[in-house]
């Protein structure tokens, strides 16, 4: 397992540094995330979208374009800067037989999709990660790259890891050997279930095995050794990038995701972490959120170990969920309750393209979270809802 461990770290240590200069000029925004500009404009074209009818594709820019407007606003009372970072469409509904026919309108489940922001909330905490990340991160990443690359170069000169390392071969080539002049008799044996010429044989490879074992783990021992303080300086360094960076980005940037017409809310994970559904619902705390069914502020515990993690994130339902928990922390919506409202047989009682329920979550500091709640038009969200 140490030997796996060192290793990855080698080459997470040489390939993190690599990475940090190559992200470094992904986007004019970055640290921040950067906006998936492809799935954007590709969202945003009634043509790429041929798969949804042309309702659900107004229905969906209208949302979408309605809540644009709330973030810019929001942006502008808090003086913060806003960002569109990603947008999904629905997959369309169709017909699974030779001719892929879509189906109609009038039977066609409820149409999701979704649309999420960045929010720059400090400037100044940006820039300061971003320094951070090229004065200092760069600098780690760079020397726990060459601690490691030093340790393998002294490695190729160690007397007792390559007597150690030799030896193993040496006994590994006498099994391969032994086992290619003995196959015939081996072969015998087993036809003729000769079980004493099999137990011998099986005994013979026992010894040499043992000695491989044996002169491997001497070198691999001989190795962790001399990785140990190059792996324990990564690691360390890796920790306090933890801390830093869950530090910068709470300052920096609060992500906000709006979901329409998703069926099933999880109550845990962010966009980063998947996390512990029982350790986040323990960590729930409920917030006053006008017209939402409900709201809650969690903290990811497992998210605090985690590089680009955010331990923070909030939960917000508006429209038809169900009001209890399913297993797992997850809430179902009230459309989920009766297949009729989901197949593609039945007509529905309300079309694909109306609005039944919508979910917020947001990542970042407890602060910029309750302070963009506070400013969030809840009856603007609330009426976009057909009750």
């Amino acid at each position: 397992m140490r030997k796996i461990l060192f290793i990855l770290c080698m080459f997470l240590a040489a390939g993190f540094s690599r990475s940090l200069r190559a992200q470094s000029t992904e986007c004019k925004e970055y640290p921040a995330d950067c906006p998936a500009t492809e799935s954007i404009e590709s969202c945003q074209d009634s043509i790429r979208c041929d798969y949804l009818l042309p309702q659900e594709f107004t229905a969906a820019h209208k949302a979408k374009s309605t809540v644009k407007k709330m973030m810019e606003q929001i942006a502008a009372q808090k003086s913060w800067q806003v960002y569109e970072l990603d947008e999904m469409n629905g997959q369309g509904h169709w017909y699974d037989d030779a001719h892929l026919q879509p189906v109609p309108y009038s039977k066609r489940p409820p149409s999701a999709f979704n649309i999420s922001f960045i929010f720059i909330v400090s400037q100044d905490s940006l820039d300061a990660w971003r320094s951070w990340i090229v004065n200092v991160q760069h600098a780690a990443a760079d020397n726990n790259a060459e601690n490691f690359k030093q340790v393998s170069s002294g490695l190729e000169n160690n007397s007792t890891y390559k007597t150690y390392f030799d030896s193993s071969m040496y006994y590994a080539n006498l099994q391969g050997e032994y086992l290619t002049q003995h196959m015939s008799e081996y072969q015998a044996a087993l036809q003729s279930n000769d079980t004493k010429a099999l137990k011998k044989h099986e005994e013979d490879m026992k010894k040499f095995q043992s000695k491989i074992n044996y002169y491997t783990g001497k070198a691999n021992a001989t190795r962790d050794k001399a990785y140990a303080s190059a792996g324990n300086q990564y690691e360390s360094d890796r920790n306090d990038w933890k801390t830093k960076i869950i530090h910068y980005r709470e300052a920096s940037i609060l992500y906000v995701k709006f979901e329409f017409n998703l069926n099933v809310a999880e109550a845990y994970g962010t966009s980063a972490d998947p996390g512990n559904a029982d350790d986040i619902n323990h960590n729930a705390k409920p917030v006053n959120v006008p017209n939402a069914v409900m709201a809650n502020i969690y903290h990811n515990k497992k998210g605090e170990g985690k590089l680009e993690a955010a331990p923070n994130f909030a939960l917000i339902l508006f429209g038809g969920w169900q009001s209890q928990f399913s297993e797992g922390y997850t809430h179902h919506a009230n459309f989920m309750m009766n297949r009729e409202n989901t197949d593609v047989v039945s007509v529905k009682k309300i079309p694909c393209d109306k609005i039944q329920t919508i979910s917020l979550r947001l990542e970042g500091s407890n602060i910029h979270m309750n302070e963009f709640l506070h400013f969030l038009d809840t009856g603007k969200i609330y009426g976009m809802i057909v009750h």
